[in-house]
């Protein structure tokens, strides 16, 4: 079994920041699984990558995350990706806050 090499990243995401779905752009490789991990390195979620090339973050909270991507040969480089609050989280932050 051979280790998947890392390569330049082919690889394009958007938007950033992000609500709850990251589409992927993918100019040249194939790309079957994800990663989402902390800035410290934890896997916070992983999964298979579809037809659609979406990824639903909508279950996340609020922060910066790398995502990294691969396939049954490489690795690519990760993004960094910002998921910001939701409409509905928003207004829940903003009404806490003008209670005080």
């Amino acid at each position: 079994v051979e280790t998947p090499t890392k390569v330049y990243n082919p690889v394009g995401i958007y938007p950033n920041p992000v609500n709850d779905y990251i589409q992927i752009i993918n100019t040249s490789s194939s790309i079957s699984e994800f990663e989402i991990r902390s800035m410290n390195g934890q896997v916070l979620k992983k999964g298979k990558v579809h037809g659609d090339n979406r990824i639903d973050v909508s279950d996340m909270v609020n922060g910066v995350y790398m995502i990294h991507f691969s396939n049954e040969f490489i690795k690519f480089h990760p993004h960094k990706i910002i998921i910001i609050c939701r409409y509905n989280e928003c207004s829940r932050y903003i009404h806490t806050y003008s209670k005080r």
